[in-house]
This record gives structure tokens, sequence and C-alpha cells, in this order.
């Protein structure tokens, strides 16, 4: 979205410059003001910020909850198995098959919680620049 300021003459105070009122008008919506989440918007494009949507930081927040959910069960299912088997060898691969599992929840705990914060961490820096940079309004 982009903002566009024109300088419009008035009939009592002459051009903009000689003192006369400014119009200030959006591309999108054409109205005669602009509201503060449209001024907010504007603000975080010219800072490029990168999208909390884009493609790849989505897959991976995505990954990042589906080991969460995959570690236990693959521990879980482990677990069964090796208390299903008197024989030790295949206990102790079972063992070694819930360890997997555990690792593979903390490095989804890991993903997860780097993605979803990184997000959150962007867009509270970018609301923070932009209350600073208008403290009045």
């Amino acid at each position: 979205m982009t903002i566009e300021t024109t300088s419009t003459p008035t009939a009592a105070g002459g051009p903009a410059d000689q003192g006369g009122a400014t119009s200030t008008t959006t591309a999108a919506s054409g109205a005669a003001g602009v509201s503060r989440a449209d001024q907010f918007r504007a603000e975080i494009a010219t800072l490029r910020i990168r999208d909390p949507r884009a493609r790849t930081e989505l897959v991976l927040l995505r990954l990042g909850a589906a080991l969460l959910v995959v570690g236990p069960l693959v521990s879980l299912i482990a677990y069964f198995v090796s208390h299903s088997t008197t024989n030790p060898l295949q206990q102790r691969d079972a063992i070694v098959i819930a360890l997997i599992g555990v690792a593979v929840t903390i490095g989804g705990a890991a993903v997860f919680v780097r993605y979803s914060m990184a997000a959150f961490l962007r867009f509270w820096l970018a609301r923070l620049l932009f209350d600073r940079q208008r403290p009045g309004a």
C-alpha cells in the first residue's frame, strides 16, 4: 500500500506552500484522511520488515509444531515395544528409539519457539519504533 500526498490549493489560502491546506489520500481508499492503522502499515512497508507469513518461516514453524507431536508419539511407541518383550536386545533398541523421540521433541520445541518468537518480536520492534517516531499520536 502506498500513501500519496498531494498539495491542493484552497480558495481561501492559495497554494499549499503559501499557507494553504494539504490533502492526504491513500491510493487504496481515496479517503480524505488516513487512519492510524493505514499509517502503521505504511511505516511497516518503509521499514522493509519481512512478512511473518513468509513461506520458509511458516513451513519451519509448522515443522516445529509437528515435531513436538511426533517426538512423544515415537517415545510412547518405543516404551510399549520395550515392555512387550523379554529379549534384552530388543529392549535396548526400543530405549534408543525412545531417546531419539526425546531428541526430536527437544529439537521441535527449539524450532517452534524460535520462529514463533521471531514473528512476535519483529512486529513488537516495529511497533516500538513506530511509537517512538510519533510520541504524541
